[in-house]
């Protein structure tokens, strides 16, 4: 089996924190490091849905809130969903 790591790791905004048209700060986004993604990633291979058990083990061994860890899940499932429609290879002609 190959685990496929996917390196998006968000560096922050370096000009403070955003405001939205609101004028409300902007929740700064989670950022994860490799070795978080390669064990999200090998746990998602295993099954795509965690059992609330699992989600606190794996949120306790990463150093991660059990809210992230689901979340991560969630856009994973739907990032796969939309992987299956071929809303990528659309998007990659245009």
């Amino acid at each position: 089996m190959t685990v496929v790591v996917y390196m998006y790791v968000c560096r922050g905004c370096k000009r403070g924190p955003r405001r939205s048209v609101t004028g409300y700060k902007r929740r700064v986004r989670s950022e994860y490091n490799v070795d978080q993604l390669v064990a999200l990633t090998t746990e998602f291979n295993k099954c795509q849905y965690l059992t609330e058990e699992r989600r606190t083990q794996l949120a306790n061994s990463l150093s991660l809130t059990e809210s992230q860890v689901k979340i991560w899940f969630q856009n994973r499932r739907a990032k796969m969903k939309k992987k299956r429609r071929g809303y990528y290879d659309i998007a990659s002609r245009a």
